[in-house]
C-alpha cells in the first residue's frame, strides 16, 4: 500500500491566524532549510520546543531515564562556608515586597497565599538556594538560574522519595513539589509517554513560580505606585521575607536609579538574615532521604523549624498570625466546618477593619473561596506538627498537640 493511500493518523485540525510577518518567517525556513512546506516548518517548531522543555528526561520503551544534572542539590550544604560568603553581602537597591493584598487582591490580605500550602517545599528551596551560593562563591544568584537548578533537583528529590512510599504514606511530603513521572503514570494510566513528560514540565515550572520566586506582571500588581518600579516579585520564599532581591544589567552591575532611560536586564537573589537562619535549622527528614542519616523521621519538621514558623514566617501575615494565634489558645478544633466558620467571621471583620473603602466582589463570597483558606492554613499547621487530625476521620476533630515555644 502505498503512502498516499495509507489511513491517516489521528489528529486536530488547527485554524490558526500568522500576521504577514510570521508568514515569510516560515517561508524563509522553508528555503533556507529545504522543507516540504509550512506544515514542516511548523511541526519542527514544535517538535524542537517538546524537546526543550523536557530535554533533562529521555525515555526508551515506555521506561524513563534522568539524565544527570551534575549541579542539583544533594543534600549537603556546608554552613560554615556559606555563613562566610553572606556575611558582607551589599543590600542597597532591594526590590521591595508588595502587601499580599497587593499582589492576589482583597482575598489574599493578611494571609500566606493559597497556593503556597506547604512549607516543606520552601525550606527545599532556600536549601538549594544555599548550594547555589558555595558552588558560585556569589552571595547574588540569577533568579532565571535558580529556579532551573530547584526544578531539577526537586525532580529528583520526589523521584528519592519513590524509594520511601512509608514517608510519603505518613507525611505526604510531596505535596507542592512537582509530580514524579510515576505518580502522574499511576494516576493517568491513559497518557502516552510524551504528555507525561510535558505534565511534569508543567508542574516543575509551576513549582518554581510559586515557591522560589517570579517576576510579576503589571497587570497582577494592585499598587498604582509600584506599576512606575521595573520589577515586582512574588512567590513564597520572596513574600515570606526569606531571600533579598533586585536588579542588574547582565555583567552583574546594579542598575543606577537615577538614570531611567537604562533597562534592567535581571533580578539576582540572595538568603537574608531570616532566610539563613531557617536554613541552618537541620531537617532529619532531609537528612534521611538524602542519605546523611540512618534515622527514620518521626515528623517533617523539628522543633526549632515549628518554633521559626510561629515566630519568624507568621509574623508577616497579620491575619494568618492572628487567627493561628487563637486557634492554638482555643485547643481541639472539633470539624472543619467549625474551623471553617471560625475563620469566615473574623476573617470578613479583618477585611472591614483594614479595608472600610473596599468591598470584596461578589464572585468571591462563594463558600469554596473561604474554606481553601482555612483548610490551607491548617494543612500547614498539621505539617508542623502543631495539630493532628483525629486518624480514621476526614474532617476532623483537629487535636493540638503539645509547642514548646
Amino acid at each position: 500500500m502505498s503512502t498516499d493511500s495509507a489511513k491517516p493518523k489521528r489528529g486536530i485540525m488547527i485554524d490558526v491566524f500568522l500576521e504577514d510577518a510570521v508568514e515569510k518567517q516560515i517561508k524563509e525556513i522553508q528555503k533556507v532549510e529545504n522543507l516540504k512546506d509550512e506544515r514542516d516548518v511548523i511541526y519542527r517548531a514544535i517538535q524542537s520546543y517538546f524537546e526543550k522543555v523536557t530535554k533533562n528526561e529521555t525515555v526508551s520503551d515506555g521506561v524513563k531515564f534522568e539524565k544527570t544534572n551534575k549541579t542539583s542539590f544533594d543534600g549537603t550544604v556546608d554552613f560554615s562556608q556559606l555563613s562566610g560568603i553572606l556575611k558582607n553581602i551589599e543590600t542597597n537597591g532591594l526590590i521591595e515586597r508588595l502587601p499580599q493584598s497587593d499582589i492576589y487582591g482583597l482575598d489574599g490580605a493578611g494571609i500566606i497565599w493559597i497556593f503556597h500550602n506547604r512549607l516543606l517545599p520552601v525550606k527545599f528551596s532556600l536549601l538549594c538556594l544555599s548550594q547555589m551560593i558555595m558552588e558560585q562563591n556569589d552571595p547574588w544568584i540569577d533568579l532565571v538560574d535558580l529556579k532551573k537548578y530547584v526544578q531539577d533537583s526537586a525532580k529528583n528529590f520526589v523521584d528519592i522519595l519513590d524509594n520511601f512510599p512509608d514517608i510519603e504514606n505518613d507525611f505526604g511530603v510531596t505535596t507542592g513539589f512537582p509530580r514524579s513521572f510515576s505518580s502522574i503514570r499511576n494516576a493517568n494510566k491513559d497518557l502516552d509517554v510524551d504528555k507525561i513528560l510535558l505534565f511534569r514540565s508543567r508542574s516543575k515550572k509551576r513549582f518554581s513560580e510559586q515557591f522560589v520566586g517570579r517576576k510579576l506582571r503589571l497587570k497582577q500588581i494592585q499598587n498604582q505606585r509600584m506599576l512606575s518600579e521595573r520589577y515586582c516579585i512574588g512567590g513564597a520564599c520572596f513574600e515570606m521575607d526569606l531571600i533579598h532581591a533586585k536588579s542588574v544589567y547582565k555583567n552583574n552591575q546594579e542598575q543606577n536609579h537615577d538614570d531611567s532611560t537604562k533597562m534592567k536586564k535581571k533580578i539576582v537573589v540572595t538568603l537574608n538574615e531570616r532566610g539563613l537562619k531557617f536554613v541552618l535549622l537541620k531537617n532529619n527528614l532531609m537528612d534521611f532521604v538524602y542519605g546523611h542519616s540512618s534515622t527514620k523521621p518521626e515528623k517533617i519538621f523539628s522543633d526549632d523549624e515549628k518554633n521559626f514558623y510561629l515566630n519568624e514566617i507568621l509574623s508577616r501575615f497579620e491575619f494568618e498570625n492572628d487567627f493561628v494565634s487563637d486557634l492554638i489558645m482555643g485547643g481541639t478544633i472539633e470539624s472543619s466546618n467549625y474551623l471553617i466558620k471560625v475563620f469566615v467571621e473574623k476573617y470578613l471583620k479583618f477585611l472591614k477593619m483594614k479595608f472600610p473603602d473596599k468591598a470584596l466582589p461578589e464572585f468571591k463570597w462563594s463558600p469554596g473561596t473561604f474554606r481553601i483558606r482555612a483548610l490551607v492554613i491548617m494543612a500547614r499547621l498539621i505539617e508542623f506538627g502543631i495539630f493532628k487530625k483525629q486518624p480514621g476521620t476526614k474532617s476532623g476533630p483537629y487535636i493540638l498537640q503539645e509547642i514548646n515555644v
